[in-house]
């Protein structure tokens, strides 16, 4: 059967969009990691952020759990580089409006609308479907025909080339986020920055693209109008909308292609808890080490969200009173228990 891919913009836009967030996270961290920031550490704002926002979509997701672990490596890894002396904050700031990790609007916008023009052509070809559908083998009417094959052409090319733009944005999005992910990480020297650094490099930018791309695309079916004579009299049938399959995690065993950033690798060093069972009672108080660790004191209530087991530190926030504004930092595991009573 003969058939294209047909984008749902309104789930590709959304994705877009949590890509360029994602990339706006990791252009934080960097200047973080490279200058230091004044104030409040820019580590804590970028997991606060990332700890606010669900982001559950394959490949997105993963991408977003190797920044969380950079992220801890950057604040809580001793073996690393002095980050170069601080920049005044108005040239931070400067520096994060222009940075080019930012998405191409023109690009977004351009796809947008070639998604749109590819949709309105597949409408037509229904409506070109359903007037044939109407009439017998003999009678149908060769303009009708014409226009069907046309509009086939036209739709199979349109198809093609939409994908390969996409792609070929999502793939340079990513690459860019990798990128500056793997430029920080190669600043440290602890085992757990090589294991870091060795999963950035197998990454396979093309799987992970596909499968932030795969779920927004659904298979067109045309007819086939040569299966029909005149003799059966039969009306054509409709076109078929068949719903994209889920993309399979693959695994290296030699000739086959390993899928990225398994999600198994990230279980033993970075989890993400919002179960009852992470929150957390402080055993013994603690002076802020850093800007980026929360200041504890005993029988304080702690809400878990990121833990890294092998650094012994954890991640998430605490009130000062039961309805007061949320505190994020680093927090130590061994200075807490677990609170049966949340």
């Amino acid at each position: 059967m003969e058939s294209v891919d047909v984008i749902d913009y309104s789930i590709l836009g959304e994705r877009l969009r949590v890509l360029e967030k994602i990339g706006k996270w990791t252009s934080t961290l960097k200047l973080r990691h490279e200058f230091g920031m004044v104030g409040r550490k820019a580590t804590v704002e970028v997991l606060k952020d990332v700890a606010h926002s669900k982001i559950d979509i394959p490949g997105l997701g993963e991408l977003r759990d190797v920044l969380v672990r950079t992220a801890f490596l950057v604040e809580t890894d001793t073996t690393g580089w002095p980050p170069k002396p601080m920049m005044p904050i108005t040239a931070l700031q400067r520096i994060k409006k222009s940075a080019a990790n930012r998405m191409d609007v023109d690009k977004v916008l351009l796809l947008e609308r070639e998604s749109k023009k590819l949709n309105r052509l597949v409408n037509t070809h229904k409506r070109v479907i359903l007037l044939l559908r109407t009439m017998k083998m003999e009678k149908l009417e060769t303009y009708n025909i014409q226009k069907e094959k046309e509009l086939r052409t036209k739709i199979s090319e349109s198809s093609v080339e939409l994908v390969e733009n996409i792609t070929a944005l999502l793939e340079e999005r990513i690459n860019v986020i990798l990128a500056d992910l793997k430029k920080m990480v190669r600043d440290f020297n602890s085992s757990r920055s090589k294991m870091l650094s060795k999963l950035l490099e197998e990454t396979d930018i093309r799987i992970l693209a596909k499968q932030v791309l795969l779920p927004t695309q659904c298979e067109y079916v045309f007819p086939q109008l040569e299966n029909f004579s005149n003799e059966t009299g039969n009306c054509l049938p409709a076109p078929i909308f068949l719903k994209p399959l889920k993309l399979e995690k693959r695994y290296d065993d030699g000739d086959h292609e390993r899928a990225p950033l398994l999600v198994d690798e990230f279980d033993d060093n970075i989890e993400e808890n919002d179960q009852t069972s992470s929150y957390f009672r402080v055993l013994r108080n603690s002076s802020n080490s850093s800007q980026a660790f929360l200041k504890l004191r005993i029988g304080q209530i702690i809400k878990q969200k990121f833990e890294d087991k092998e650094g012994k530190v954890a991640f998430g926030w605490r009130r000062m009173f039961k309805f007061g504004p949320k505190t994020f930092g680093f927090f130590h595991t061994a200075m807490v228990t677990l609170d049966v009573n949340n």
